[in-house]
C-alpha cells in the first residue's frame, strides 16, 4: 500500500513539473510571437547583413559604417545593420553578389565591373577612357545612365542604393612608366577576369590575362606578370607598389562602387523603411562617400610616392593616343552592351 502511495505522489510530482515547464513554454512562444520578427530580432526591429571585401581602413567600410548609423537613426533603432567587411562572408565580389542575388546575403557594396558577369550591359562602365574626369561620371550615374543601370540590377535581383567611389583605375608597371602605345607592346598585364579587359590591353600591344586577386603580389613577385591596372586604394592597401614601382595616371577606366540590397527583401520592408534606406543611400553613396574617397585617394598617393612609388602623368595629347588605340573597342562590344547605352554612356563624356 505504501509503494502504491510512492508511485502515486510520484506521479502527481511529474505531472506538475509538466504543467509549469508547458506554461512556462506557452509564455516563451506567446512572447516571442508578439515580440520577435520571424528572423529573431526584437520587437519592431529588421536586421539587415551587409558585406564587402575591403579592409576595414577603406573608405567603402568608412562609408559602410555612416550609412549603418544613419540608417539606425533615421528609422530609431527598427532597422539595424550587420557589416560584415574585408571578406569575411564572401571572400569575392562575384561570390556575394550570386549570394545577394539568392537572398543568403541582404546587402552588399562592389566595384561594378563585377556585375558585369551577371549581365553584359553593366560593361558600359568598362570601356576605356569613357569619362574625362569625375565630375562626368557623377552626371552620369547619377542620370539617366543610372537610371538604366538600376533597372539591369533590378532584372537580376538587386534593388541599388547608391553609386559610391572606388577611383579611376591606373597603369602599375615594373618596366617603367606607360605614356604611349610603344610602352604597352608586350607588356604582361594582369587583369580582372573580364574579357573586355583582355581585349582592351590587347589593343595596345599588351599580353593580358586574368590572375587571382589574392595570389597577385606573389605572381608579381615572380614576374609573371610585368604590370596591372589598380586604383590608388588598391596600390596602398595591398603593398602593390613594392613589386610595381611605377604608376602612371592614365585614368583608363573609372570604377565605381554601387550599393544594393536584394529586391525580395527591400520589398518585404515597410514603406517608410524603404524610404530611409534610399534618403541614407543618397546621402552617403552619392555623396559623402565620394568626398571621403577623393580625400583617401590623395592622402594614399602621397604617402606611396614618400614610399618610394614613382607616379608619371600624362600629357593630353598621351592620353588621346591611349584613347584611340582602344576605340576599337566601343565597336566590338556594341552588340554585348547594346549601342543604345553606349551612346547614351558617351554623351556624358565632352
Amino acid at each position: 500500500m505504501k509503494s502504491m502511495k510512492k508511485l502515486l505522489m510520484s506521479a502527481v510530482f511529474i505531472l506538475l513539473i509538466g504543467v509549469i515547464v508547458g506554461c512556462s513554454d506557452s509564455a516563451s512562444n506567446e512572447e516571442e510571437s508578439n515580440g520577435n520578427t520571424t528572423d529573431g530580432s526584437a520587437e519592431g526591429e529588421y536586421v539587415l547583413s551587409y558585406a564587402h571585401v575591403v579592409p576595414e581602413t577603406h573608405a567603402t567600410h568608412l562609408a559602410s559604417v555612416e550609412f549603418k548609423e544613419e540608417v539606425e537613426e533615421m528609422s530609431d533603432g527598427r532597422l539595424e545593420i550587420d557589416i560584415y567587411p574585408n571578406g569575411q562572408l564572401y571572400p569575392s565580389e562575384r561570390e556575394g553578389i550570386e549570394a545577394t542575388i539568392l537572398g543568403n546575403l541582404d546587402m552588399m557594396v562592389i566595384g561594378a565591373p563585377a556585375i558585369a558577369s551577371f549581365d553584359p550591359r553593366f560593361m558600359v562602365l568598362d570601356l576605356p577612357f569613357l569619362f574625362n574626369s569625375k565630375e562626368e561620371a557623377y552626371e552620369a550615374l547619377d542620370g539617366e545612365l543610372g537610371d538604366e543601370l538600376n533597372a539591369v540590377m533590378e532584372e537580376i535581383g538587386l534593388t541599388n542604393l547608391g553609386w559610391g567611389d572606388n577611383g579611376y583605375k591606373n597603369m602599375a608597371s615594373s618596366k617603367g612608366p606607360t605614356y604611349s602605345v610603344d610602352d604597352f607592346d608586350g607588356l604582361k598585364v594582369r587583369v580582372m577576369e573580364n574579357q573586355l579587359y583582355q581585349d582592351t590591353f590587347g589593343e595596345l600591344g599588351a599580353n593580358a590575362d586574368p590572375h587571382a586577386f589574392g595570389e597577385l603580389y606573389s605572381a608579381l613577385q615572380q614576374g609573371v606578370f610585368d604590370a596591372a591596372d589598380q586604383p590608388i586604394h588598391l596600390m596602398a592597401s595591398n603593398k602593390f607598389h613594392e613589386v610595381l614601382p611605377h604608376y602612371t595616371l592614365t585614368e583608363h577606366v573609372y570604377a565605381s562602387a554601387p550599393a544594393f540590397i536584394n529586391t525580395d527583401v527591400y520589398n518585404e520592408l515597410p514603406e517608410d523603411l524603404q524610404q530611409i534606406l534610399v534618403e541614407a543611400g543618397d546621402k552617403v553613396f552619392n555623396n559623402s562617400y565620394r568626398d571621403l574617397a577623393d580625400e583617401q585617394e590623395a592622402e594614399k598617393l602621397e604617402e606611396l610616392k614618400e614610399d618610394g612609388l614613382n607616379v608619371y602623368e600624362l600629357t593630353p595629347e598621351q592620353k588621346e593616343e591611349l584613347k584611340e588605340a582602344t576605340a576599337p573597342i566601343y565597336e566590338k562590344y556594341e552588340e554585348e552592351i547594346g549601342k543604345e547605352l553606349i551612346d547614351l554612356a558617351k554623351n556624358y563624356s565632352n
